[in-house]
């Protein structure tokens, strides 16, 4: 199985949203190979935790904001790349579901 780990800080920098390169690479990729990708939550999760933290959220529900950073970034990457013609499968927030959907190899 081979796996695309993208940082959130590679899709959101500091210069601010930077997915089109990605979703361009994604898309030559795809060409010839399976994979899964994993997306971080970088800079967008960053953000609202440190904002969180000011506001005394509690580290348990500041793991959630960042989990809900990541799947915002997934899901626009996926987006892109269903613009392109590419359909990939999202999976829920579910470890069991996730374990499933890796289980049925490259999709």
């Amino acid at each position: 199985m081979r796996v695309l780990k993208l940082g959130g800080h590679l899709l959101y920098g500091r210069e601010g949203p930077n997915f089109a390169q990605y979703v361009d690479l994604i898309s030559r990729l795809a060409r010839e190979h399976k994979f899964h990708i994993v997306v971080g939550g970088g800079r967008v999760a960053r953000i609202y935790i440190e904002e969180g933290r000011k506001l005394g959220v509690d580290e348990g529900a500041l793991d959630l904001i960042g989990i809900a950073a990541s799947w915002l970034n997934a899901r626009l990457l996926q987006e892109g790349l269903r613009a392109r013609g590419l359909n990939y499968i999202r999976p829920r927030a579910d470890v069991w579901e996730i374990k499933r959907i890796l289980s049925m190899g490259g999709l």
